[in-house]
């Protein structure tokens, strides 16, 4: 009598078992694969928004002639379009008051806070209070304005630098990383957080042995976190 060749019902289970694990292994691969990819190229254009606006804030300092504005940290109450840094460009002073002349301009650095609390999956952005989905806009007038949160005015207001994050300033200082901060700090590293109002005259015209920090963070509120941080330090004109 002639033996029929074949496979078991086990033998083809067993087949079938490894062939879906496979599957499911390579599947999980180029899942992978892909979300590194995509955060990959969401973190390379996250750090070429921020290179482009820390060199027009560079070449904006050094045309200058005077640091007029600088906020320092942004509490919670802080809301609206906030002034951050204004630049005077061919301002003269008497004293600590700025003089009118033909040829002054000026640049202010804004922030709009975002609205993102949180991530793609649900899950908050961290820390608390902190906000993604802000906005750094550059705004060039030539009149001294009459207050100065109407130095952030729409008008030729135009966005250097979109995804900024927001973190509120914390009592912990071990925590204490705000951001956006547009600061003081003299040599001995201390932060000086009160902003000046230069529409009243009191200006930062004598205060040459500080430097302006300027420190960013960009995210994008997806899971996994995308992100890109900066520090720069500015030498004062």
């Amino acid at each position: 009598m002639k033996k029929n060749s074949g496979f078991t019902l086990t033998e083809i289970l067993l087949a079938v078992m490894i062939v879906g694990l496979i599957g499911v292994a390579l599947a999980s691969l180029t899942t992978t694969a892909t979300r590194e990819t995509t955060a990959g190229r969401s973190r390379i254009t996250l750090r070429n928004s921020l290179s482009l606006a820390l060199r027009q804030i560079r070449q904006d300092i050094h045309e200058s002639s005077q640091v007029l504005y600088v906020k320092g940290e942004i509490s919670t109450s802080d809301t609206g379009t906030i002034p951050l840094l204004v630049l005077g460009k061919n301002v003269r002073m008497s004293g600590d008051s700025i003089l009118t002349g033909q040829s002054a301009q000026y640049i202010a650095y804004c922030f709009n806070r975002g609205t993102a609390a949180k991530l793609s999956n649900g899950a908050n952005v961290l820390p608390s209070q902190a906000k993604d989905g802000g906005t750094l806009y550059r705004r060039e007038f030539l009149d001294k304005p009459a207050s100065l949160t109407s130095v952030c005015a729409a008008s030729d207001r135009k966005a250097v630098l979109h995804n900024v994050k927001f973190i509120p300033p914390s009592t912990v200082e071990a925590d204490n990383y705000p951001v956006p901060f547009f600061g003081l700090k003299d040599y001995s590293n201390v932060r000086r957080t009160a902003g000046r109002d230069f529409v009243t005259s009191q200006v930062y015209g004598n205060d040459i042995s500080s430097r302006l920090y300027v420190h960013l963070i960009v995210e994008l509120p997806v899971s996994p976190v995308v992100n890109e941080v900066a520090e720069e330090m500015f030498a004062l004109p």
